[in-house]
Parts: structure tokens; C-alpha cells; sequence
């Protein structure tokens, strides 16, 4: 595995990257963007920030591991990442912020958010067609425009209470939305969030759970 401070000539060629975040806790913007040979990265717990565009179109990159001090990934961080297939991110005691586009038209199958990711940007995961499975923990505070739209494998998601903003068309185009849990803290919802979902918008109400377009029998 080579080992980087920041984005070193020879790890640019590297199949497996650590990056310490030494000295100034970040990868830094566009640092191994396109790079044709990257499958694995790992960041070490100096790190606080991925910049824009630092591993957008890595076309092999299959795993990504960050530890909890992580505090912020970039505009297009991951874009065009299709091998990538599942994320954890950890939010520890601080909060973790994720950038507009972020992961968009990546291979994503399943990302679990645990508690402390506060808040998720504008078209984060927008067209990550093989998106199966989310797990959003406690904590969230919003979901930006469009977030998961398009993501036509998603089958159910549980929006955590605490939750205050949904952006509009979050969830447009999820197709196979079959399942979804909303908070009571809900006070913004932006426009057409379930558009395309083929179900009707009045369902989709502050603490409702929906099943298959209708309310969840109760037991």
C-alpha cells in the first residue's frame, strides 16, 4: 500500500492508497482524479477534509475507508466511480457534511450513514442506479435537492427523527420506492420529493409510513 501525505507522484500509480492526512488534514482537490490504477483507499484519523474532485472518475476505485474525524467530503469527491459498491461513513461525535454530487453515477449498492452525518448535498447519490439499500442514522438534519434521484434500485428507506429538510425531488424517479418512514420533525418539504414514484403526494406526510403507495397496516 503506498503511503501519502497529500497526493504524491508515485501514489498517483498506486493500486492501494493510505492517506495519513499529514500536515494539513485534507486530500486535496482534484488529487487522484482520473487515476486508472486506484482500487483501495484508506485515510488515516489526521484526516478532516476530501476535496472536490479528489477521486472523481477513479474507475477501479472498489473501497473507501474513513475513520469518524472525518468532517467534510467535497463537490464531486466520488463522482463516476462505478466499481465503488459500498460505503460506510462514520460520524463519530462531530458531524460530517457531504458535498453536491459527491457520489453521483456511482456503482454504490449500499451506504449506511451512522449517526452524525448532518447534513447530505444537492444530487449527493443522484443516478446510482444499483442503490439497493440506505441506512440513515440519527442525527440528519437535511437531504439536499435531489439527493437520491434516479436511483431506481432503491427499494425502502427510513428517514431518521430529528430530520428538518427535504429538498426538493429527493427521491424523484425511485421507481421502486416501495417503503418509506418519515419523521414528525419534518418542517421544509421542497418540491416534488416523491416525484416519479407513482405514488400520490398526499401520502408522503410528516410521520407517515408508506407501503407500496398507501399507509403501513398496522400491527
Amino acid at each position: 500500500m503506498c503511503e501519502s501525505n497529500l497526493e504524491s507522484r508515485k501514489c498517483r500509480l498506486a493500486a492501494h492508497v493510505f492517506v495519513s492526512g499529514q500536515p494539513y488534514g485534507t486530500v486535496t482537490i482534484s488529487a487522484f482524479e482520473g487515476s486508472l490504477f486506484l482500487r483501495t483507499v484508506v485515510t488515516g484519523e489526521a484526516m478532516r477534509s476530501i476535496q472536490a474532485n479528489a477521486f472523481r472518475n477513479c474507475s477501479l476505485l472498489e473501497s473507501v475507508a474513513v475513520t469518524s474525524r472525518l468532517r467534510w467530503i467535497g463537490t464531486h469527491a466520488f463522482r463516476d466511480t462505478p466499481s465503488l459498491r459500498s460505503l460506510r461513513l462514520p460520524g463519530g461525535a462531530g458531524s460530517l457534511g457531504i458535498g453536491n454530487f459527491a457520489f453521483m453515477h456511482s456503482g454504490l449498492v449500499s451506504v449506511v450513514f451512522e449517526p452524525g452525518t448532518l447534513n447530505i448535498g444537492a444530487e449527493a447519490f443522484r443516478g446510482c442506479a444499483r442503490l439497493a439499500s440506505i441506512v440513515l442514522g440519527d442525527g440528519l438534519a437535511s437531504v439536499g435537492e435531489a439527493a437520491f434521484a434516479g436511483c431506481t434500485g432503491l427499494a425502502a428507506v427510513s428517514i431518521p427523527e430529528g430530520t428538518l429538510i427535504l429538498g426538493g425531488h429527493v427521491f424523484q424517479g425511485c421507481a421502486n420506492l416501495a417503503w418509506v418512514s418519515l419523521p414528525t420533525t419534518i418542517e421544509s418539504y421542497g418540491e416534488g420529493v416523491f416525484n416519479g414514484t407513482g405514488c400520490a403526494p398526499h401520502v408522503f406526510t410528516p410521520g407517515a409510513r408508506v407501503c407500496r403507495c398507501g399507509a403501513c397496516p398496522t400491527r
